[in-house]
């Protein structure tokens, strides 16, 4: 069970962007669809248009969207 997101950012008071970070040194493709879909989870739980997977070791961001189903 994952336990949650890193940060949400506000616009007027609502969840506008959930930010998820990960350390994983090597993330597989389905290392990333799992992330993908847990933070499609947090999407729809806190109404937020957009959220972003940043992965740390690989310096890069992967943008998702409620409804996104990821590679």
């Amino acid at each position: 069970m994952p336990d949650g997101f890193d940060a949400v950012a506000l616009d007027d008071g609502r969840a506008a962007v959930v930010l998820d970070w990960k350390s994983d040194i090597a993330p597989t493709q389905e290392d990333m669809r799992i992330h993908a879909g847990q933070l499609e989870d947090y999407l729809r739980t806190t109404g937020a248009r957009r959220g972003a997977l940043v992965y740390m070791t690989l310096g890069t961001v992967r943008w998702v969207q409620p409804g996104d189903r990821a590679d």
